[in-house]
């Protein structure tokens, strides 16, 4: 199975110095680990990142209307969360909940940009890069302490506070966010890191309320492979698209083949639904044309039969005297006919021809006009002298 290098970008980054990796197999156990300059990390394996707690500000925000923000938008709804200018700020917002809120990650734009180029420049092109707080062991009912080189508390709604790493000091600010909190967690569960002495629980217990209890120990580097797809990837925006080239895409190749045979078995579908309708086409006007052939022999030039039936119907008619729906006084009578008393009497101007009659009626008199009914097609525009309406009346629905 691929193997995975985690980098994990602290606060040094920027400046070149030693940072912490871990080389994680497929099913997510350690193959080695340190802290190293990003010179002489491992090269050509998949490469990831996650951005240490410390340079993160991690938060929840109800964006107005439920909608997703971005860019200078969203970092200015963080105004006020923020220690510096919004425009220094890069923030990535993740899915929304069911609540209408999203959990939004903000690191300072700058840093980040560094601590990317060198590693670009160390020939390290991480394709993911996720903020530490969003891997943190936690649950809805539980507050989860990581305690190690800094203290890290994530509470029930996955915000994250950075305590710090001194029992007494620590005490004191759970007591504050637990007087400050809506609702006090069943239970407060301590995680060491690897290397990291613990704190004893009944000393970290005293004076807070709620029982403390010792968790399984937190490794950044399985927990980030162990997250899987991260809600909020920092690699977005300004960022987006950096280190794709890394990407193992022969995991994907069987997926490609069968996208490509289902394109291609739907566009055999729909050239050959195509030919048959076009084979269609042809074989009614074929039709048309021979009918019509039959009915009027003398016509030597068939060039639209439907058409050229219906002149030969109408001069037909013409000849023996009956009136067709074409005629002039057959139009104006279903003018009459369709036209309420208001907008006959404002009749300024009529234009006739052949099938068509036109009429030029105050603006707004013939909104209601449905020529359906009488067997006629309407259309209303404007017209070129302002306060009037063009009224077509034609011939055939």
């Amino acid at each position: 199975m691929s193997e995975t290098l985690w980098i994990k970008l602290s606060a040094g980054a920027a400046a070149g110095e030693p940072l912490s990796w871990a080389r994680l197999d497929g099913a997510g156990q350690v193959m080695a680990r340190g802290r190293d300059a990003p010179a002489t990390l491992p090269k050509g394996l998949n490469c990831k990142a996650l951005a240490a707690a410390d340079k993160v500000l991690w938060t929840r925000l109800a964006p107005p209307g439920r909608r997703r923000l971005d860019g200078l938008v969203l970092t200015y709804a963080l105004e006020d969360r923020l220690a510096d200018a919004p425009e220094t700020v890069h923030a990535v917002m993740g899915a929304l909940a069911k609540d209408g809120t999203a959990a939004v990650a903000a690191v300072d734009q700058a840093w980040f940009a560094e601590a990317l180029a060198a590693l670009d420049k160390a020939g390290l092109r991480p394709h993911s890069v996720i903020a530490e707080p969003a891997v943190l062991p936690g649950s809805a009912t539980e507050w989860h302490l990581v305690w190690g080189e800094e203290a890290l508390l994530r509470l029930a709604d996955g915000l994250c506070l950075h305590l710090s790493p001194e029992p007494a000091a620590a005490r004191q600010l759970l007591q504050l966010a637990l007087a400050r909190s809506e609702g006090a967690p069943e239970r407060l569960v301590l995680h060491g890191v690897p290397g990291q002495p613990l704190p004893e629980t009944a000393d970290l217990a005293r004076g807070l309320g709620v029982t403390v209890a010792a968790g399984p120990d937190y490794d950044w580097a399985v927990a980030a492979q162990a997250a899987g797809r991260p809600d909020v990837e920092l690699l977005q925006g300004r960022f987006a698209g950096r280190g794709r080239g890394e990407v193992d895409w022969r995991p994907w190749r069987p997926v490609a083949w069968l996208a490509a045979i289902l394109v291609a078995v739907n566009l055999a579908a729909l050239t050959l639904d195509a030919g048959l309708k076009a084979w269609q086409v042809q074989r009614i006007a074929q039709a048309n044309r021979e009918r019509f052939q039959q009915t009027f022999p003398e016509t030597k030039v068939v060039v639209d039969p439907v058409i050229q039936m219906r002149r030969q119907v109408a001069d037909l008619s013409h000849k023996s005297g009956v009136a067709t729906a074409s005629d002039f006084l057959p139009m104006l009578a279903g003018a009459g006919a369709l036209l309420p008393a208001s907008a006959r009497a404002g009749v300024r101007e009529l234009r006739y021809r052949p099938g068509s009659l036109t009429l030029q009626l105050p603006a707004g008199q013939a909104v209601s006009v449905d020529g359906q009914r009488s067997g006629m097609r309407v259309s209303r525009q404007p017209s070129q002298e302002k306060g009037w309406d063009q009224l077509t009346l034609e011939a055939g629905s």
